[in-house]
């Protein structure tokens, strides 16, 4: 299948998944989530331990994401995030002046657990608009640069047993992951129904060190 054929293909399939079902699958993944997060804490605590380091370590920035439509919800796993004090980050789409016009990228900002549950978060509430960097509505969430991220959770439309992406097709998520630390974690999220034999690919996608579906 050609990436459009694929991406139509799979959306159908998944917004077809009964409302109980996928309330159930979404939790199942976050359980599983919430499981490899304290296995990523341990050993990093561990690492700390063997070196000697004496010091406070900072909270681990997890990316996190909203979901749209019928994505995976990652509730139950935000709030996991947040009861162990961990900087929660999400994405905010920026639009930076060219002379050409404007060109967009992905960033992650950090929200505090008052903030995310007061709500009213103008890039959770609109996660497709993009802002620019001096807008008043992000004063309040502090920027956090890729290579300050350690955990991130990443949504898909399908994917295979190589663990191949196809993502929405802006590129956003291949961007992010080339631009991690080599000892961050990316996790892609999926449901079953969007596995598929085998991924389309091209040169700039990326494959991910896992997939949680359910």
């Amino acid at each position: 299948m050609e990436k459009s054929e694929a991406r139509a293909f799979v959306l159908e399939r998944r917004d077809g998944i009964e409302t109980r079902v996928h309330a159930e699958k979404c939790t199942t993944i976050c359980g599983v989530l919430t499981e490899m997060l304290d296995d990523i804490r341990l050993a990093r605590e561990n690492v700390s331990s063997a070196a000697g380091v004496c010091y406070r370590q900072e909270p681990l920035a997890v990316a996190l994401y909203q979901a749209m439509k019928s994505e995976v919800s990652l509730d139950c796993f935000i709030e996991e995030v947040y009861e162990r004090g961990l900087t929660a980050c999400f994405p905010c789409m920026v639009k930076h002046p060219t002379e050409t016009g404007r060109n967009t990228s992905m960033t992650f900002r950090a929200v505090s657990r008052e903030q995310y549950e007061h709500g009213g978060v103008a890039f959770l509430d609109h996660p497709l608009r993009s802002f620019a960097d001096d807008d008043p509505a992000l004063a309040s969430y502090p920027l956090v640069d890729t290579p300050m991220l350690d955990v991130v959770i990443v949504p898909l439309v399908a994917f295979d047993g190589e663990n191949n992406r196809l993502g929405y097709g802006g590129g956003n998520y291949d961007r992010l992951i080339d631009d991690l630390r080599d000892d961050a974690v990316a996790i892609g999220v999926a449901f079953e129904e969007q596995r598929i034999d085998s991924v389309p690919c091209e040169p700039h996608d990326k494959q991910l060190p896992a997939i949680v579906s359910a």
